[in-house]
């Protein structure tokens, strides 16, 4: 949860006005799976990125998934 993410819940700000949206911006996670294009990463590399956030058309980083382009992707340092 960024400071962004705070203050939209704290103000009760909402984007975009309309459901189902998943809210967040930034995520981490593990990666699940790769399509067949992908060069970088594979599964089980630990990544973080932003892909969008607040509803938009690849979803939110609260949801439990996310499909995220390669190019918003970054792996997770060790420490």
């Amino acid at each position: 949860v960024n400071p962004i993410d705070c203050r939209i819940r704290r103000l009760h700000m909402f984007h975009p006005n309309h459901f189902p949206a998943v809210l967040g911006f930034d995520g981490a996670g593990v990666v699940e799976k790769t399509g067949r294009d992908c060069k970088r990463f594979k599964a089980g590399d630990p990544v973080y990125f932003f892909n969008g956030g607040l509803g938009g058309p690849e979803g939110g980083t609260y949801a439990q998934y996310a499909v995220v382009d390669e190019a918003y992707l970054a792996r997770k340092p060790e420490n």
